[in-house]
């Protein structure tokens, strides 16, 4: 005779078992990156890697150690990548100059003479970043460009240091008019 209660039981072990081998397969590709074939065939970004500490001074400023190279023109520089110093030498040199953004955006050839370099930037935005004081070597020959100036009271706006506003219009404020 049939106990009741045994034939549910069984299948109940048996639909666990089910539902831990499929968990299991599951678990397997679950939050793989390579589970679509984008993911698959995408580049992996290269990630900086930690070199033995370079013996010199700051090409920048010329204070001594610790000390890298920069990855966009090999020179020494202070190493405060770790620090997230806003005003650091590699920081400034990273965010700040042509050779930085070249680098950064992978572009072919010299910085100096690349054309989607020029075409990013207003012109004295360019020039700036091509002369300022975080650069290793400044661009030779400049290009000659309008200062830009306050749409209300005419004072020169300095771009690459200097705060302003640009209206929904175009009209660019100096700090000054916009308070």
């Amino acid at each position: 005779m049939k106990q009741r209660g045994q034939q549910p039981l069984r299948v109940e072990v048996v639909e666990a078992k089910r539902r831990h081998e499929s968990d299991d397969a599951r678990m397997m590709t679950w939050g793989s990156h390579y589970d679509s074939l984008p993911m698959a065939t995408k580049t992996p970004t290269p990630r900086r890697t930690r070199r033995p500490p370079a013996v010199g001074v700051c090409g920048l400023c010329g204070k001594p150690g610790p000390l890298a190279r920069t990855e966009c023109c090999h020179n020494l520089i202070c190493d405060d990548e770790g620090a997230y110093l806003r005003n650091g030498c590699r920081t400034r040199h990273d965010r700040f100059t042509l050779c930085g953004f070249h680098a950064s955006e992978a572009h072919a050839g010299a910085w100096s003479t690349c054309q989607k370099c020029r075409d990013e930037f207003e012109t004295e935005i360019f020039v700036w970043y091509g002369t300022n004081q975080w650069n290793f070597v400044k661009l030779e020959n400049p290009l000659s460009y309008r200062p830009t100036l306050c749409s209300t009271c005419g004072q020169r706006i300095r771009l690459g240091i200097d705060g302003l506003t640009i209206l929904p219009d175009g009209r660019r404020l100096c700090e000054r008019c916009v308070e």
